[in-house]
């Protein structure tokens, strides 16, 4: 952070300027409750990035009966899982059953077929999961409970899609869930439905080995993930969003970060530590407008 002493004198001579000209009709400020805005969706080059990069990787699918086994593995692996969690099943000893039992398939498949099948793979039960996902969030929306009340509804597991669902990505709903990812009262969106499946596949990359690694994520797939996690993941606590925020800025200058940490600290209520963020907003021009907006709203604080 680079504040000169000129800057910050003339960023409180605007500041008291607007508290003053506010003084007379609080009621008339715009965003007096201010927003925090939404940074985090793509742009469509980058949305097209993605879609583009999904259509390679599936270039490299093999015949069905390579894969067949391997998919009925993974998708047991993830129903076993399911039971086990349901049955409160200690976690260190569920990781040790899916490394022994799928973990192994998946490093065979890989060493056999080669890193690119494994992704490919990979990308084709993304889309099958990303359409379950698509359904179970629509019949959750419509149904106008939470996600942990719908699944307690015994007829919710006669859904289209939820056996799917559960096979693909095992307890990936509740999680989602908790994360802000699946909400209460609408269906996922296009882009949320994204951010969705390049989880699903961090998961598969991470069974897959060094070589599988080292063709996912591509930038446009990381940035968007680590901006959703940072502006909207609801299971992420501040000082990690503050320490993915570090690890975004590096890889996506363009991306408002300082703007953007003032207003987690601000959630915080580290009031002072977030105006020094948005005073660097009113020096680079960035979100200016909404950081003076926040400045204000701290002084009244």
């Amino acid at each position: 952070m680079n504040v000169t002493a000129s800057g910050i004198l003339l960023s409180f001579i605007v500041l008291a300027m607007l508290t003053v000209g506010a003084a007379a009709a609080v009621v008339h400020f715009p965003r007096f409750t201010v927003s925090a805005g939404e940074f985090w969706r793509p742009e469509q080059t980058e949305s097209d990035a993605i879609r583009q990069v999904r259509s390679e990787r599936l270039n490299a699918l093999p015949d069905e009966k390579v894969w067949a086994e391997a998919s009925q593995a993974f998708m047991q692996s993830n129903l076993v899982s399911v039971e086990r969690k349901a049955g409160s099943a200690d976690k260190a000893e569920l990781e040790a059953w899916l490394t022994t039992r799928w973990g192994t398939i998946a490093r065979e498949f890989g060493e056999s077929h080669g890193a690119a099948a494994y992704m490919a793979l990979g990308t084709y039960l993304s889309l099958h999961f990303r359409d379950a996902l698509s359904a179970v969030s629509a019949e959750v929306a419509r149904s106008g409970v939470s996600v942990q009340e719908w699944l307690a509804d015994a007829g919710s597991t006669n859904v289209a899609g939820l056996a799917t669902l559960r096979a693909l990505s095992g307890t990936f709903i509740e999680t989602a869930a908790g994360a802000g990812l699946v909400q209460r009262g609408r269906p996922m969106d296009d882009v949320e439905l994204d951010v969705a499946t390049l989880l699903f596949l961090d998961n598969w990359v991470r069974w897959g080995g060094e070589e599988a690694a080292k063709l996912f994520p591509t930038i446009e797939e990381k940035t968007l993930v680590l901006r959703w996690k940072v502006e909207a993941g609801k299971h992420l606590s501040a000082p990690r969003k503050l320490h993915l925020l570090d690890v975004l800025e590096h890889i996506a200058p363009s991306y408002p970060a300082d703007y953007v940490r003032g207003v987690l600290l601000v959630r915080e209520n580290r009031y002072d530590e977030a105006a020094s963020f948005f005073l660097d907003c009113l020096e680079t021009g960035t979100m200016a407008s909404e950081a003076r907006d926040w400045l204000l709203f701290l002084r009244r604080q």
